[in-house]
């Protein structure tokens, strides 16, 4: 059922649509501000984010390392050095 069509450089689009081009239309004042204020906004949130994650497993690692580090320490003698 698979059609074997020429690769899209050797295609020739023909001529433009008269109609079509006469449908262009010139984007309406302070579009694209509001498009880039847009995608500002999704940039800044995903920066938030990253920097909340690490941020957070940065801070649990820390908390793992401080709790276990105290259960992990070996009493000291009064003598001396707890490996003797």
């Amino acid at each position: 059922m698979s059609q074997d069509l020429p690769p899209s450089e050797d295609v020739d689009p023909g001529e433009p649509v008269g109609e079509i081009a006469a449908l262009v239309e010139e984007p309406e004042t302070g579009f694209l501000d509001r498009v880039r204020g847009t995608i500002h906004r999704r940039i800044a949130a995903t920066h938030f984010l990253d920097f909340l994650i690490s941020a957070c497993l940065e801070f649990v690692e820390e908390v793992g390392s401080l709790v276990f580090g105290l259960f992990g320490r070996r009493a000291k003698s009064p003598g001396g050095d707890a490996n003797e």
